[in-house]
């Protein structure tokens, strides 16, 4: 990634465990990892660890579905023009990190 890449990657990361802090339950504890750019900067991943581990599955469904108020979140709190297209992905431990 470019050095541009990973500025917007780290900013769109900080906005994510704001965002995620703000609307999730105490049901479980969801913490960003960290965010990866690709496409160009057309798409970004956003990298989430679970605890306890098991709801793991309703975490990610919740986040697919805030995905539209995260990216108003994204357009209200940052400059990033255009908006990626981001997806949430349960960090595994095992995925490069590049």
């Amino acid at each position: 990634m470019s050095r541009h890449e990973n500025r917007v990657a780290e900013q769109i990361a900080h906005e994510a465990a704001l965002f995620i802090q703000r609307e999730a339950s105490s049901a479980s504890l969801i913490t960003v990892t960290r965010a990866l750019m690709r496409a160009h900067g057309q798409r970004a991943t956003v990298f989430v660890s679970v605890f306890p581990a098991e709801e793991s599955r309703a975490a990610l469904h919740f986040l697919e579905g805030r995905r539209e108020t995260f990216s108003e979140h994204l357009k209200q709190h940052t400059r990033l023009r255009p908006l990626p297209h981001v997806t949430f992905l349960l960090d595994d431990g095992n995925s490069l990190k590049t």
